[in-house]
């Protein structure tokens, strides 16, 4: 859905509010055709759509990523958006039923191309005999890990999509093109493809308090990128003070920002508590069938993600 900008100058103002029918706008009580209001918008309803980028290598089930996810689509706002740019700080937030979903999509981005060079060695097997996913079979695990079925009913849409791969092939016309697509990179290809949309950026505490901290690069370009919108991904028991500080720091930093006319509605971050999640990673999927250990896949895979390793014969030498 594009969006426009409808703009009424202030003479035009002044004189639509005396409408001679007597149905029109009144002015207020205290005013005179001297005075000079700011010009009126209105503004089209623009798509929330929140980011959540990871390796998918291999996506977790209910107590990792999925339960991520489904948290994420749950979410709901409990007071209006309101219009103008996004200086009323972070959304007041829960998951009843009775409030809109604060994002209109949940969007789903596996990583083409890690920035960095050990990541991306390590992807590709790094001399290992052990057998790992190239970016389509991890593509192809997440849209199962995802899948309505899995996610159930929740009031966001939830998408996978190729926009890491699709920045990628954005930038490396560039001379010299790049080893891969950078955040800032993903946002200025979606901002440029999807005008009518505001992202917001989901993000783990760790990589939350580094992005805060300034240790991202072009870390002012995300910020902007998404109209200082964030969501600080925490397991229960992890949001302590400490990240409340970096959310409430990095929240007024982001709130004194040019962020950009474009952006309308909430800015800041939040942070979102996830039940039921525990320290499951990917990494210690690799590790238990690297192990042999096939038996124990179904307690952190959905089980079509699951069926697909052992099929696959992933993260092994020989296969179950």
């Amino acid at each position: 859905r594009s969006s426009r900008v409808i703009k009424t100058v202030s003479a035009r103002w002044s004189q639509s509010c005396l409408n001679k029918s007597g149905s029109g706008r009144k002015l207020p009580s205290d005013a005179t055709m001297d005075h000079s209001p700011p010009a009126l918008e209105e503004i089209a309803p623009r798509r929330q759509v929140c980011l959540f980028g990871l390796s998918g290598d291999p996506p977790t089930g209910q107590s990792g990523h999925l339960g991520i996810v489904r948290q994420l689509a749950s979410l709901r706002r409990h007071h209006p958006v309101p219009a103008g740019p996004p200086r009323a700080g972070p959304p007041v937030i829960g998951v009843g039923t009775g409030y809109p979903p604060l994002f209109d999509e949940v969007r789903i981005l596996p990583v083409y191309r890690h920035m960095f060079a050990s990541k991306r060695a390590a992807q590709a097997g790094g001399g290992s005999a052990v057998r790992r996913p190239d970016y389509f079979a991890r593509l192809e695990m997440c849209r199962l890990a995802f899948s309505p079925r899995a996610v159930g009913e929740v009031p966001s849409a939830v998408v996978v999509c190729e926009d890491e791969r699709s920045a990628y092939e954005s930038v490396r016309r560039r001379d010299p093109p790049p080893e891969a697509a950078g955040t800032a990179d993903l946002l200025e290809y979606l901002r440029g493809t999807e005008p009518g949309t505001d992202f917001a950026l989901a993000l783990g505490a760790d990589a939350f308090t580094d992005l805060a901290g300034g240790r991202w690069a072009r870390t002012g370009d995300i910020v902007r990128g998404v109209g200082g919108r964030f969501v600080a991904v925490s397991r229960p028991g992890n949001a302590g003070p400490g990240l409340e500080e970096v959310v409430q720091r990095f929240s007024n930093e982001m709130l004194s920002m040019d962020l950009g006319a474009e952006h309308v509605g909430w800015g800041g971050a939040i942070i979102v508590n996830v039940p039921g999640i525990t320290d499951t990673s990917s990494s210690a999927v690799r590790a238990l069938t690297e192990a042999g250990a096939w038996k124990n896949l179904g307690k952190l895979l959905e089980p079509a993600v699951a069926d697909y390793v052992r099929e696959n014969r992933l993260y092994c030498e020989d296969g179950p």
